[in-house]
């Protein structure tokens, strides 16, 4: 059972309910607590699997320079709805241009089935990054608890790892109208429509491994898709998402010829990539994609081509780390001598080229063993 209810709150009971949901990525805490109220008790690790549109994706972003923003991305889509579309659970997406205080309280009391609210983390927490631009980290929550002056809300899950998040309703609404790229909640919110669990057991196992088999097959494919609404220039998924950052960074290196403009631009650069990188735990979502994995095995051992990609997952996840520490640098130096800076270009090209060379044999490795 969860404790520790904030005095002078009202709470959903069907929340109070519930244990913890224990997971990185807030997301997964909020799409697995709405499931788990809907009846439907699946573990996290399932729920990230399922959500996962592609395992690498980057896009370059319009910016206000000429030089756009280059970010690893680990989300096109709403991962809410990719769960709940492998689910086969009907909901609707709608448009709430402000929230009604006084509507929660009543659903809160009343323990009607609740709402995912979209929200721009960055904005909520006041988070910005630095060299003057600013990134859309889009999350989602439940709000599942109300104060007395209803000045204050209950989020199930947020940055942090306190059980409650009690956030500004203000501020939290006001998150809501973020326009910051690459992610803008737009007052989005999500609304299941039934409240009845679907696929259990065998066919659940079917399911996953159709999903790995199709992460996995389109990882290791070049074939270029486009997405719009993300007001990018372009996105690429698996080794083309590699091939596409290492050859922007190259070009940016042999394009740019001021070392002062060429530091300004690539600190910025350096910050977008990082930040991308940064998602979930430090390595680009890798750490969470490994202990899913682990999950899975344990599950189902006869399942063994997953310690392929199990293996694979575990080096890119400290060479993502690493990576995101190196190019911390670029946020804190304000000059860095002639010459070095293409040099660390060049490292950062060469560790990326690395981690394509390693999750692209794994993967090849699974398909073949998977037959």
């Amino acid at each position: 059972m969860i404790q520790g209810i904030p005095n002078d709150y009202d709470l959903l009971p069907s929340y109070q309910k519930q244990n913890r949901i224990r997971h990185r990525n807030c997301r997964i805490q909020t799409i697995t607590s709405l499931l788990k109220i809907l009846g439907y008790d699946i573990d996290p690790n399932i729920a990230l699997i399922l959500s996962l549109e592609n395992f690498s994706t980057v896009a370059k972003i319009k910016s206000r320079s000429k030089i756009p923003y280059c970010v690893f991305i680990p989300y096109l889509n709403h991962l809410e709805v990719n769960v709940l579309d492998q689910l086969g659970i009907d909901y609707s997406i709608e448009r709430i241009d402000s929230i009604d205080i006084n509507s929660i309280v009543d659903n809160i009391r009343d323990d009607k089935l609740p709402i995912i609210y979209f929200f721009d983390t960055a904005k909520l927490l006041k988070r910005r990054t630095t060299d003057g631009f600013q990134l859309g980290v889009i999350s989602s929550a439940i709000i599942v608890g109300v104060n007395s002056s209803k000045d204050k809300v209950l989020l199930n899950a947020l940055a942090g790892r306190t059980k409650y998040n009690p956030v500004s309703f203000v501020e939290f609404d006001e998150s809501r109208e973020s326009n910051l790229l690459p992610f803008k909640p737009d007052k989005l919110a999500l609304r299941i429509k039934l409240s009845e669990a679907f696929i259990n057991g065998e066919k659940l196992k079917g399911l996953i491994e159709e999903k790995i088999h199709t992460l996995v097959s389109q990882h290791i494919s070049m074939e270029i898709k486009w997405d719009n609404t993300l007001y990018c220039y372009d996105i690429s998924h698996g080794s083309l998402a590699y091939d596409s950052i290492c050859d922007y960074l190259a070009y940016l290196k042999e394009e740019v010829t001021d070392m002062d403009i060429k530091l300004r631009l690539f600190r910025k650069v350096f910050g977008a990539i990082r930040l991308g990188i940064c998602s979930g735990t430090g390595s680009f979502m890798r750490k969470e994609l490994v202990e899913a994995l682990k999950f899975l095995y344990k599950e189902w051992p006869d399942y063994k081509e997953l310690n392929l990609l199990i293996e694979s997952f575990n080096k890119t996840e400290k060479e993502f780390r690493n990576l995101a520490r190196f190019l911390y640098k670029y946020q804190i130096n304000s000059s860095t001598p002639n010459g070095k800076l293409d040099r660390d270009i060049e490292y950062v090209i060469e560790r990326i080229k690395n981690i394509r060379e390693i999750e692209n044999m794994a993967c090849i490795n699974y398909l073949d063993n998977k037959g």
